[in-house]
């Protein structure tokens, strides 16, 4: 038998709205968008667009703000 290798994807933890992964959605997560739409600071990671990307549409923007916003006024409910 020949050997065999597999190559894997690795494997990237977000929660849907926690930009910056500390485990809340809130207003911390949304500076951290406006900050990457506006270019100012680092760059986004994989985690952070996969995260912020709240609508699917690959990319960062003032929908996802929004859904973000929605996201906060409704934790709790």
């Amino acid at each position: 038998m020949d050997n065999i290798t597999v190559f894997g994807y690795p494997v990237i933890a977000y929660t849907p709205g926690d930009v910056n992964n500390d485990g809340v959605i809130n207003v911390s997560d949304i500076v951290r968008i406006v900050n990457i739409i506006l270019s100012t600071g680092n760059g986004p990671t994989e985690q952070e667009l996969l995260a912020g990307d709240i609508n699917g549409d690959g990319d960062l923007n003032v929908v996802d703000i929004v859904m973000i916003v929605i996201l906060i006024l409704n934790q709790g409910e």
